[in-house]
């Protein structure tokens, strides 16, 4: 952590040095008898240098202008790292500070230099009141009987496995004290402070091993039929989880629109395709946040598979994904949309779609939206591109993937994507054209990875607390 601008333009140089050297890197050969594997190992090490004293700069940037304010501690632990940003944020130099404690500028470098180490409960709390922050803190005192392992156990009662709590909830230094079974009352009361102000829920029933309460009310207030097979606990407590980190993107989100939403799906298939090209994931993702509509992708198995919430005037779409097929993706955003578009969401009401997104899916307004989707892929000439490949192949379905790739590249449509409409009007039918379907599907970037860097590009993840922002980029990743 950066505690004074003199660190902050050390680091800064620093930064400057790790690049060149990273450059250089780059730009020459491994040399003979150096393992390759080794130079790769050194490369990543300087870049991950590099990205950690580029935090360490941003976040100092952050408290200086202001732009962070308010500070969490989940441990007594965290005060003094929180007293220094607190000092940085209210602009103050330590000679100042010192000042109003009437003590020498000397003795706050050196509590800040060994975090406060030794300093007094009264030391702590005069600084604390010279800074002018307010603290304020519970004690708990978890049952005695509590261990790692039951604990985990009951926070499985959510609906949310302990796989996904140690992956996505907590730190990773937290989860591998967990797995380990090293976890003390300590760890188990920092989960819980976690688990309550992601959730929503008492930590005191968290700690007593209560079965908890959810509040749904703020998620949604339309939810579609559940299939049998999938638990409406884990749907519910993972839509909470998503429409926390949706309200943290509406927080740290920067610019404002810069065009509008077009009013048909031709205007939107005309903005977004390029000419002679067919639409693609990246270029409708990137339309969408020029209309100011936030798209969180998150990789994870289970749950539901898309959302949309309106927070504070603001459209979050949320894609839940783990196929790497362009065109599931494509369709699923398109159809997300479609709900914005057709008036499905407000601040009073949000969509999930708890069941995989398809043309199968029954109700007027899955319907609706299904619709938006292919008109918009295809520019509502889903029925001439049906008759086109019913011509191309003379009504034999065995040519019919023989004859999809021209079709698709003479009408400037996502190959992908037509061969699942033919799949879905073949089964109709009653024919099985799935797999066919399935072979001929375009491989390319990650589209998890397309819709994270491009949120990445339009956030200011130090907006957020560091407890917020850890959160967030956990979500983020594809483990």
């Amino acid at each position: 952590m950066i505690k004074n601008d003199r660190q902050y333009r050390l680091t800064k140089a620093q930064v400057r040095t790790f690049e060149n050297a990273l450059a250089d890197l780059g730009g020459q050969p491994v040399p003979r008898g150096v393992d390759p594997a080794l130079a790769s190992v050194q490369q990543r090490a300087l870049e991950s240098q590099v990205e950690e004293m580029i935090s360490d700069v941003q976040q100092y940037e952050a408290l200086k202008t202001g732009k962070v304010t308010a500070f969490e501690a989940h441990s007594i632990d965290e005060l003094p790292a929180l007293l220094v940003k607190a000092r940085i944020a209210r602009g103050m130099t330590h000679k100042e500070l010192a000042e109003r404690l009437h003590v020498k500028e000397q003795q706050v470098q050196r509590w800040e230099s060994i975090d406060y180490c030794g300093a007094s409960i009264e030391n702590l709390k005069a600084i604390a009141d010279a800074l002018g922050v307010v603290l304020t803190q519970r004690l708990f005192v978890p049952r005695s009987g509590v261990t790692p392992k039951k604990f985990l156990s009951s926070l499985n009662e959510t609906g949310l496995s302990s796989d996904f709590i140690l992956r996505r909830i907590v730190s990773p230094d937290l989860a591998s004290m967990f797995r380990s079974e090293t976890a003390g009352l300590k760890e188990i009361v920092n989960t819980s402070g976690t688990m309550a102000k992601v959730f929503g829920l008492k930590m005191t029933d968290l700690l007593e091993m209560k079965a908890p309460r959810f509040d749904y009310s703020a998620v949604a207030a339309a939810r579609f039929k559940l299939p049998a097979r999938v638990s409406k606990e884990a749907v519910s407590a993972y839509a909470v989880y998503a429409h926390y980190l949706a309200a943290l993107l509406v927080q740290c989100v920067e610019g404002e629109a810069t065009r509008s939403m077009p009013n048909t799906s031709h205007d939107f298939h005309r903005a977004v395709s390029a000419p002679g090209k067919a639409m693609n994931f990246e270029a409708a993702i990137r339309f969408l946040w020029d209309c100011g509509i936030i798209v969180l992708p998150l990789c994870e198995a289970g749950g539901f598979h898309g959302a949309v919430w309106k927070i504070r005037d603001r459209f979050v779409v949320v894609l839940k994904q783990t196929t790497q097929l362009e065109s599931r993706w494509l369709y699923d955003v398109l159809h997300e949309t479609g709900h914005i578009k057709n008036g499905d969401v407000s601040d009073e009401a949000s969509l999930i779609e708890e069941q995989e997104i398809s043309p199968e899916i029954s109700g007027t307004e899955e319907e609706a939206a299904n619709e938006w989707a292919e008109n918009t892929i295809f520019d509502g000439r889903s029925g001439e591109l049906e008759a086109a490949c019913t011509k191309a192949c003379n009504g034999q379905l065995q040519k019919l993937k023989a004859v999809l790739p021209r079709l698709a590249k003479a009408y400037n449509v996502n190959l992908g994507s037509l061969a699942n409409h033919m799949a879905y009007r073949l089964a109709q039918q009653n024919e099985n054209w799935w797999g066919a379907a399935n072979n001929l599907q375009t491989t390319g970037r990650n589209p998890f990875g397309i819709a994270r860097e491009i949120l990445l590009e339009r956030i200011n993840l130090f907006q957020l607390s560091p407890f917020d922002r850890e959160l967030l980029q956990r979500a983020l990743t594809e483990e």
